[in-house]
């Protein structure tokens, strides 16, 4: 009982529930209707969560700034956004890709912005 797993509908897939390093609580999908599997996927998504590093680094998918945002896009189209939604879209990710870079590896990214350190203008707020 106390493996965290659960299913929404009797005989269906299994659900687990775990914690990362951090303590935050996660649940996801096993993809299993086995129980015994289905615990095997838990242990693997809390050692994942648990390792400092994450995941070992042949288990790491590599993706580009320019493929993320080819998804998002790809699925804003996708999900039948309006043309001038889709046209936004595209006009901000340019401007992340010309500022940022195509190549830039995002899956270590923490979505923190470097800090820019600002020039102080001495007539205001002295």
């Amino acid at each position: 009982m106390g493996d965290r797993l659960y299913q929404k509908k009797p005989g269906g897939t299994w659900y687990g529930v775990f914690y990362d390093s951090q303590g935050r609580r996660h649940q996801r999908c096993t993809k299993c209707r086995d129980r015994r599997a289905a615990r095997n996927a838990l242990h693997e998504f809390e050692r994942a969560a648990r390792s400092p590093e994450g995941l070992s680094k042949e288990e790491v998918p590599t993706a580009t700034l320019m493929d993320v945002l080819t998804s998002f896009i790809a699925r804003s189209e996708r999900k039948k956004r309006a043309e001038g939604t889709i046209n936004c879209y595209v006009t901000k990710c340019g401007h992340l890709l010309r500022v940022l870079g195509e190549y830039v590896d995002v899956t270590t990214w923490t979505g923190c912005a470097p800090t820019i350190p600002r020039t102080t203008n001495p007539g205001v707020g002295s």
